[in-house]
């Protein structure tokens, strides 16, 4: 706990007779113990440096620290932190290198803004980038120093006292936040800057603690930017990404129009048996393993539990396909994160802090993202009553995000990818490449026949044949028993 009082008087004898700490004690735990990530500058490293006006400072918490996390964590609070120059912060994750979500955002900040902001729990997985954004004025204090008043402040640094400036984003969690195969009280609370070597080099901590010592993690990598990625944000509560600009002018143009979706050619024909087996994802296509973030299919193994469309862990407990060596045309289904239907494009004439165009920032805040999928998977897709093949989707649909949120389709074609591999989960659903919602079918099977034969592969792995079944379809089996699985839906489903 730390109380700060401001004395700019120096006054003394002055006693504070109105704050206190209650503290309740139990002997009976509580169901979830919390902690904080704390990202930024919490230890102001870069106490008594200049902090230049309108410079989006960015400090980023890597995968390479949240990965060490012995489990997926749940966000429920965060706590923005500056002082009196700053004019806008914000806290962005990201996954898998896309904008997720936006935990908490200040359009307008004021030094009163010292206070805790609770939300929406949003899951926090190993794997996971974390930054906080921050841009400052101190325009004012400059021209009152450069004309000369009695009363002019220094140049503004960094530090701890309220007329210099701060960075840090208090980010509350649970469990709380050990580091995998360490021991109980080994927790990574700080995940900020650090300076080490004699020349100061700056690197990322990724610690238990403020000393740094037992159980830290220093990272060769300074997170200190003045870019960011994009400098963007979207609305703490929901809504389509933004941009953060530091000039003003230019009118909107129209929102981009989508090309037509092309004529797709069919999936090429694979499998020992001439039939169609590449109902299923490439290779390169990645799920959130817990304990191990995001995995591409080629390294999942059966049994993992895997991010689902509920936010779940659920098992993979079959493999319908699983080809290394197999080429198959797929479609390809760009989307963007969007909170109201339209695609979102800022003023092009608008230059972003960093730099950017309004366009080129709005490619790095808006959470683009294209799923490769063979035609005849399944996905949910917002206002359709059943899931929908991917050939079948078209420009404007909105399929369904990790977080239930629409993501509009802006963009559809083919391209051709390596390897077929088809996991089943319990659940029935899987989010890919930590952006999109699948489902484990396909319209090559109808739904009543599938449910019948997942069942009885369900039944199968539960008794411990998962193995041989998933040997047995994913690497081909003859052509005179792969009909009969397919009858009670076991095949390309």
């Amino acid at each position: 706990m730390q109380v700060h009082y401001d004395n700019p008087a120096g006054l003394t004898g002055v006693v504070d007779d109105t704050s206190a700490v209650l503290l309740h004690f139990t002997d009976t735990p509580r169901e979830h113990e919390a902690g904080t990530i704390n990202i930024g500058d919490p230890q102001t490293v870069l106490a008594g440096q200049r902090v230049e006006s309108g410079v989006n400072y960015t400090f980023t918490c890597p995968s390479a620290c949240t990965s060490q996390l012995a489990e997926p964590l749940t966000i429920y609070d965060s706590r923005l932190h500056a002082h009196r120059t700053a004019l806008y912060l914000f806290t962005n994750q990201y996954r898998n290198g896309t904008f997720l979500r936006t935990l908490e955002g200040a359009r307008f900040w004021s030094n009163d803004h010292q206070r805790q902001t609770m939300f929406a729990p949003a899951e926090l997985l190993p794997g996971d980038e974390l930054e906080i954004t921050g841009t400052y004025d101190a325009s004012k204090l400059d021209a009152a120093r450069a004309a000369g008043a009695p009363d002019a402040e220094p140049p503004l640094v960094w530090g701890l006292a309220t007329p210099d400036e701060m960075l840090i984003s208090f980010i509350f969690v649970y469990p709380r936040p050990r580091r995998a195969g360490a021991p109980r009280n080994d927790t990574i609370n700080y995940c900020g800057l650090v300076l080490a070597g004699a020349d100061g080099q700056r690197l990322t901590g990724c610690s238990n603690g403020h000393s740094f010592v037992a159980g830290t993690s220093l990272l060769p990598m300074d997170p200190l930017s003045a870019n960011g990625r994009g400098a963007g944000w979207a609305p703490a509560f929901g809504g389509p990404p933004q941009c953060a600009v530091a000039a003003k002018g230019g009118a909107a143009p129209p929102p981009p129009t989508a090309p037509p979706a092309p004529t797709l050619p069919p999936t090429p024909t694979v499998g020992g048996d001439g039939d169609d087996e590449s109902e299923c994802f490439p290779a390169s296509a990645t799920v959130t393993v817990a304990g191990r973030g995001a995995v591409r299919m080629d390294a999942v193994r059966r049994g993992d539990a895997v991010l689902a469309g509920d936010g779940t862990y659920s098992r993979v407990y079959l493999w319908s396909h699983a080809d290394a060596a197999a080429e198959a045309t797929f479609v390809t289904l760009t989307t963007v994160a969007d909170g109201d239907g339209a695609v979102v494009a800022p003023p092009a004439a608008v230059v972003g802090a960093n730099g950017t165009t309004g366009a080129a920032c709005a490619a790095a805040t808006g959470g683009a993202h294209t799923l490769t999928v063979s035609a005849g998977h399944l996905l949910p897709v917002h206002g359709a009553a059943a899931p929908v093949a991917a050939s079948a989707v078209a420009v404007g649909d909105a399929l369904v995000g990790p977080t239930g949120a629409p993501r509009r389709v802006t963009a559809v074609a083919s391209a051709v990818g390596r390897g077929l591999y088809h996991p089943h989960t319990i659940a029935g659903t899987l989010v890919i490449d930590g952006a999109v919602v699948a489902t484990d079918r396909t319209a090559g099977v109808p739904p009543g026949v599938a449910a019948v034969g997942l069942a009885a592969a369900r039944a199968a792995a539960a008794v411990g044949l998962g193995g041989v079944l998933s040997t047995a379809l994913g690497g081909g089996c003859p052509g005179a028993i792969r009909p009969l699985l397919r009858a009670v839906g076991a095949v390309r489903v």
